[in-house]
């Protein structure tokens, strides 16, 4: 969507207004917000002077600093547990004071990546009636206005909300979802902060030196340029004007939905741009342990208005033909080999018409599960469905192993398994027959190929209808395996 001059304007008038004369405080910090439990509290802004002393008083706490040489300045909180409503007092010499009510200590969260994170609560399945209901105090949002710089910003624009009906029912689905179930969970009050474009490909999203690793180009000319910056495929832009600004405000973690504008490009270097911005991102907060929760991309087939598909198609794909995401899937996953990283899988809640699949309550009902297991530290939580460790010949019969974590494999429709397919060393597939054995392990065949090299589950970009479920009711990671 091409933004009008007006707004673009007024974001400039915004952003420059953190070069005033006065007493400052980041765009990050204001009434409503919620501050990071358990780790330090930052706050950061300028002066009207270099030298100033500026004076904070915050939860019965009291510090002071002194700006530098640029004006900036920067206090820092002792870290400490859960507690509001608070009031923070900043005052600059014996000057200026800014004030900011109603201020919440508990857990805050990042959400960003495209189209399906910046999807509105209204424009989801049920989600006008849910707005409707969406009356929780001790939920706040962010809203962070599409940005677009050349070169790293210091504050961000916007303001915090309340959740109420009306706020939540044009602010991220996925989003308040998700901190619903973390607030009930815990108890605390809950910040999202919701940082996402539609249609952007993951290199808006990082910073210039992570991005540069991977693609070894040159980007210098960015930050001088003057052309015109309309969002993909501009690189780097987006984490300037909209992710860089919070790099000082400490977070519990990301929550991540793209992948979408990637996946018809070079999957291989997906992988490696993922794990920089991975990496990049958490050396930005200087937190190793940020959490990274991720979707892993849904069922879809196409948008062709044109082309509706047969029933038959949709419920049996050929089972050769991986697609473009079928392939992708497995590249997304790789992020969970770092520690702190937390996957939802979508195959399941996808529509073969619309990229934008509509039931995000479930998908954030899921993504919320990692978090209260991988961040939260509820190890004996089930968060994640059945996942394949090894594939074994026996005869003409593969055996699968999956790992389940106590939630035995099964049927969700009593039927036999779908979308199972074996190939021998030709590398041909055929759809096979599928027998569950026990709490663990699945038993493939097909006739068709008496000597099974290979075995696949729904690697097509639609799949069709699932049943290969835990006792969870968590659906089966699509995966390939070669058989031991």
């Amino acid at each position: 969507m091409k933004r009008s001059l007006f707004a673009l304007t007024l974001l400039s008038l915004l952003a420059a207004a953190w070069s005033g004369n006065a007493l400052e405080v980041s765009g990050c910090y204001g009434d409503h917000m919620v501050l990071q439990q358990n780790k330090p509290i930052v706050i950061t802004g300028r002066s009207s002077v270099p030298g100033a002393e500026i004076t904070a008083e915050f939860a019965g706490m009291k510090t002071t600093a002194t700006s530098d040489g640029q004006n900036s300045w920067e206090i820092v909180f002792p870290a400490r547990s859960a507690a509001g409503p608070l009031t923070l007092t900043l005052r600059e010499g014996n000057g200026e004071t800014q004030q900011f009510e109603d201020v919440w200590i508990g857990e805050v969260w990042l959400a960003s990546g495209q189209s399906n994170m910046a999807l509105a609560l209204a424009d989801t399945e049920n989600g006008t009636r849910e707005a409707a209901e969406a009356d929780h105090p001790l939920i706040r949002f962010f809203q962070v206005p599409e940005r677009m710089e050349r070169q790293p910003v210091e504050s961000p624009v916007g303001h915090w909300e309340i959740c109420t009906p009306e706020s939540a029912a044009k602010f991220s689905a996925l989003g308040y979802y998700f901190a619903c179930r973390i607030q009930q969970e815990l108890g605390v009050a809950v910040g999202i902060i919701n940082a996402s474009r539609g249609g952007t490909g993951i290199e808006s999203w990082m910073d210039v030196n992570s991005l540069q690793s991977v693609t070894g180009k040159d980007y210098s000319a960015l930050a001088s340029g003057t052309e015109p910056l309309t969002g993909e495929p501009d690189v780097t832009v987006l984490y300037n004007g909209m992710i860089h600004p919070w790099t000082n405000y400490p977070l519990r973690g990301i929550l991540w939905y793209q992948g979408e504008a990637n996946a018809y490009r070079n999957h291989r270097e997906y992988a490696l741009l993922a794990a920089a911005m991975l990496q990049s991102w958490r050396a930005a907060w200087q937190q190793p342990d940020l959490g990274f929760l991720f979707i892993q991309l849904a069922a879809f087939r196409g948008h062709d208005p044109e082309r509706r598909f047969s029933a038959e198609e949709l419920a049996a794909p050929d089972p050769n033909d991986c697609g473009i995401w079928g392939p992708f899937r497995p590249i997304q996953a790789e992020l969970l080999e770092f520690p702190y990283t937390g996957m939802a899988t979508a195959i399941d809640l996808g529509d073969p018409y619309d990229i934008h699949p509509r039931r995000k309550r479930e998908l954030a009902e899921r993504l919320a599960g990692e978090a209260m297991r991988v961040i939260y530290g509820r190890r004996e939580l089930i968060t994640r469905g059945p996942c394949p460790k090894i594939a074994i010949k026996d005869g003409g019969t593969v055996r699968i192993l999956f790992e389940t974590a106590g939630s035995p494999l099964k049927s969700q429709d009593g039927k036999m398994l779908r979308h199972f397919a074996v190939a021998g060393s030709d590398g041909v597939f055929h759809r096979a027959t599928v027998e569950i054995e026990g709490a663990d392990e699945l038993r493939i065949h097909s006739e068709a190929v008496p000597e099974p090299a290979t075995v696949r589950y729904a690697v097509s970009d639609y799949p069709g209808e699932m049943n290969f479920y835990n006792e969870n009711n968590l659906p089966a990671v699509p995966f390939q395996l070669d058989v031991q």
